[in-house]
């Protein structure tokens, strides 16, 4: 299932925290600080940024984590702000809550946000005055707003929220006349479709702009500030989102949404092309068959045909901004295990790489108005992300310095792998060492399965869960397996309906070429993933006995019956499985670890979040069941409160705990 993380890092990034001790000695008796778990929770990270028009100061989201005696606490996110020559850094807001999704008024008068802070309903809309810090709450809108944009002269915000429930609506709520009809898609929450509203900034004034029965999930205004490009569907549902998107254009002037281009599959970061009535966007490609949004189209007239600006290209786009001149953009550019930023030219699709090795990108890269001033957030295997900025064709310069702390650690060396399935394709990945790695020596090893599986392992700040484990005298191998995004559109789909197929032998033969190559020792491997991760860990017990231990979190035990819990089955089928489970029950049963829970005889540790509203606690419970009733050394652990990831300070640190002392307990032992 997919990592959401995202999705899309979520799953990785919700993983796993240990207290432990956090000394050792060197050889020379110097002592060598060991990475604790309280240091990987209490980790400051920035969830999104936004240079000013001006390109002189950088807005940015940092995540403040809460000390354990607030760990039920919805997490706290606020807005720090920083001068891109790196003279000046403060916070910016200080509330308990979320800041989340600050963009500049393209006159430059402000900041506006979404801030769930005490006294608002939900996410509401607030300006803030960046250097007198005056704030003002913007909207009051029942049931909160999701998400806005401001108007090209600064003068108007178009946001995004649910229709208010009328008087009669209202009353049969009340008195518990609230039955739910569900469509296929629909899950418990069955939510109602977002409509479009209109505020005016200075008086305050909203009214509703006509969207007909459309959910609608994403909204950008054109730029002579006339018409809307909107992102829609027909159910407000993730399903729809993921498989039917449809782009439309909304005139101010009156009227309702129409369709423009024909798209397929799933539609992100819809923009507009300056300069033209074009538009562009991130779709999946291969007739709508792939799960990633990986590609960068362009429509160019109502009812058009989309054109793939990146077809053919051997890696991944997960975010763009377009130069003013409207031929070129800033891509963030997947590619084998790095997420780097290049210069796209539109016209010849000439693409030149403009980071650093060995730094790694983040997928949303923010330019000034004349696209001279560049922000983003970079790490590299050895230093945590951090922000950083300036000219576009110059050198950027880092501009925040949130982790201090973690500089303190010693790290293990990472190292880029390639390798050779059984059937001849090459497969790519990241070895990360043990800390004090000492050549010659062999190693027990975990296999950390990524999920999605349209997901990628990245040659960075992998402090979640590779360095963790190589703090802690582990190699770790991070296979990024077909079905992987970064190695084109082809690399993804050749997974599609053989989940536990070519992709687990793909694993297997990474792991031979460790051991071949003397650093893993082939009688203490461990395997463990998160979602996709998970379903292939538990995949993995059922067919082999090679590893020592494996550790399932929130995975698929039973494809069929996940058809009937899943929110997102028309995704499900699509883009893996293509075909119905009563089309073709097979289909689903082989690629089942349940189907096969006879075989196994590894001690398998199983994590899942109480409330997951992507893989069903069932799941889990379903195979720890029948490991129990054939005496397999097994645990269930469930965390009240927690989703597909878990995201509570004292939940993670119990977690660490407990996946190091499983496998420290059956593979470093090697029995």
């Amino acid at each position: 299932m997919v990592n959401l993380i995202h999705v899309l890092k979520s799953a990785t990034v919700v993983a796993l925290s240990a207290c432990l001790a956090c000394a050792a000695k060197t050889a020379h008796g110097s002592e060598i600080k060991k990475l604790s778990t309280s240091a990987i929770v209490a980790m400051r990270a920035i969830q999104g940024l936004a240079v000013s028009p001006a390109g002189d100061r950088v807005v940015f989201v940092v995540n403040e984590p809460y000390p354990d005696a607030q760990s039920k606490e919805a997490a706290n996110t606020e807005l720090w702000i920083a001068s891109v020559d790196g003279k000046s850094q403060r916070r910016l807001t200080e509330s308990a809550g979320t800041d989340a999704s600050p963009a500049w008024n393209p006159a430059g008068a402000g900041i506006a946000f979404l801030s769930s802070r005490s006294g608002a309903s939900g996410n509401q809309l607030f300006w803030i005055d960046p250097d007198s810090g005056v704030l003002r709450q913007l909207t009051r809108h029942e049931g909160g707003t999701s998400s806005f944009a401001w108007s090209p002269d600064g003068k108007q915000i178009a946001y995004l929220g649910l229709e208010p429930l009328g008087q009669a609506a209202r009353a049969k709520r009340d008195m518990g006349d609230d039955e739910m009809v569900f469509t296929l898609s629909d899950d418990l929450q069955h939510a109602a479709p977002q409509k479009l509203w209109l505020l005016d900034v200075a008086s305050g004034n909203v009214r509703q702009l006509p969207t007909g029965h459309y959910h609608v999930f994403s909204v950008t205004w054109s730029p002579d500030g006339r018409q809307l490009l909107l992102a829609v569907t027909d159910e407000a549902n993730m399903d729809h989102e993921w498989t039917r998107s449809k782009l439309a254009v909304l005139p101010l002037s009156g009227g309702e949404p129409r369709i423009v281009c024909r798209t397929q599959g799933r539609v992100l970061k819809p923009k507009w092309r300056p300069g033209s009535r074009a538009i562009s966007f991130l779709m999946s490609s291969a007739d709508g068959r792939e799960a990633a949004a990986s590609s960068l189209y362009t429509c160019n007239e109502e009812g058009g045909q989309a054109l793939n600006l990146t077809e053919g290209v051997l890696a991944t786009v997960q975010g763009y901004s377009w130069l003013p001149d409207g031929q070129a953009l800033i891509l963030s550019v997947v590619e084998k295990n790095e997420r780097y930023l290049a210069h796209f030219n539109a016209s010849t699709r000439a693409i030149r790489r403009i980071s650093n090795r060995p730094q790694i990108a983040s997928q949303d890269p923010s330019l000034s108005a004349d696209g001279k001033v560049l922000a983003i957030s970079l790490e590299s295997p050895s230093t945590p992300p951090d922000l950083w900025a300036g000219p576009v064709s110059g050198t950027l310069r880092q501009i925040s310095r949130l982790n201090p702390e973690l500089e303190s650690f010693r790290y293990g060396e990472t190292e880029d792998v390639e390798w050779k399935a059984p059937d001849g394709l090459t497969i790519n990945g990241v070895l990360v060492k043990p800390a004090g790695y000492q050549s010659g020596r062999r190693y027990p090893l975990i296999v950390q399965v990524h999920g999605g599986p349209e997901s990628v392992e990245l040659n960075g700040f992998q402090i979640n869960w590779a360095q963790f484990f190589a703090a802690h005298d582990y190699a770790v191998f991070l296979p990024n397996f077909r079905g992987s995004v970064g190695r084109g559109v082809q690399y993804t789909v050749i997974n599609n309906r053989d989940f536990g197929g070519k992709d687990f032998q793909d694993i297997l033969s990474g792991v031979d070429y460790l051991v071949q190559k003397g650093i893993a020792d082939p009688d203490r491997l461990g395997i463990g993933g998160w979602s996709y991760g998970g379903f292939m860990s538990a995949w993995a017990v059922t067919q082999t006995q090679r590893f020592k231990a494996a550790v399932v979190g929130v995975g698929v035990s039973n494809w069929f019956s996940l058809m009937g819990q899943t929110p997102v089955p028309l995704w499900t089928v699509q883009v893996h499985f293509e075909e119905w489970p009563g089309d073709n029950p097979s289909a689903f049963r082989k690629n089942s670890p349940i189907e096969f829970v006879n075989n196994v005889k590894t001690p398998t540790l199983w994590l899942h979040g109480e409330v997951d509203p992507m893989i069903a606690l069932s799941q889990s419970r379903e195979f720890f069941r029948a490991l129990q009733h054939l005496k397999v050394p097994s645990e269930l652990v469930v965390y009240p409160r927690e989703g597909h990831g878990l995201r509570e300070p004292v939940h993670r640190k119990r977690a660490y705990d407990r996946i190091l002392a499983w496998y420290d307990r059956y593979v470093k032992s090697g029995l």
